[in-house]
């Protein structure tokens, strides 16, 4: 028997079936709203678990932040991510069309008064009319930039969410587990059965070892 062949044929098999993982709703770990009250462009407030998003020109702006454990994807590549929600009206005075720009950082697990800043990497934009109008919904796509966190080695994804408009009333980002999440698809690394003795590479040595398993009786 060519033993050469056979571990080559054994690889090709391998390497043709990468494993893909079936995408993950990942409900988030914090949660808060961050304010600069004095309108100064320094935040100076957080309130955990808080959800306000809004701007009142001279007098205070709120913006809202999720974070998401990813550590579970390090290492892998990102098939696909969607960031998905929905905004609510809190006060539903006609001031007109109320935009948001939504944008993406890497976070750490906590919520702090730099979130507030980090509104410089934006993923879309969104926009509703109160009261014609009392909510909106979002997906935005994501997948390039959720692989540049994980390379960078970051476990943790933010999104923070703030008014565009300079009078823009309340509004909360809905904080409903089953509403604003991340959904993630991955390509794991997983190992190649087929590499008998570990080693990270498919040779005639594995079916060596593959020989050597089968004569000792291992399952």
């Amino acid at each position: 028997m060519n033993h050469t062949r056979t571990a080559a044929i054994i690889g090709a098999a391998c390497l043709a079936c990468p494993a893909f993982a079936q995408p993950i709703d990942l409900d988030f770990d914090v949660i808060a709203s961050i304010q600069d009250t004095d309108l100064n462009g320094t935040p100076d407030l957080v309130t955990p678990n808080g959800t306000l998003i809004r701007a009142r020109s001279a007098r205070d702006e709120d913006r809202a932040i999720v974070e998401f454990d990813i550590s579970q994807f390090a290492g892998m590549t990102v098939v696909s991510a969607r960031f998905v929600g929905r905004v609510n009206v809190n006060n539903s005075f006609d001031t007109g069309v109320r935009s948001f720009n939504f944008n993406i950082y890497a976070g750490n697990g906590t919520a702090e008064l730099q979130d507030y800043n980090e509104n410089t990497n934006t993923i879309g934009t969104g926009s509703y009319h109160p009261p014609a109008d009392l909510s909106f919904d979002f997906d935005f796509d994501v997948a390039a930039e959720l692989q540049t966190i994980l390379d960078g080695g970051s476990d943790w994804a933010g999104f923070n969410v703030d008014a565009i408009e300079a009078q823009n009333f309340p509004n909360v980002l809905n904080n409903d587990q089953t509403v604003t999440s991340l959904i993630v698809e991955v390509q794991g690394n997983e190992p190649c059965l087929p590499d008998v003795n570990g080693d990270g590479m498919v040779t005639p040595t594995d079916f060596t070892a593959w020989i050597a398993n089968f004569n000792a009786g291992c399952p």
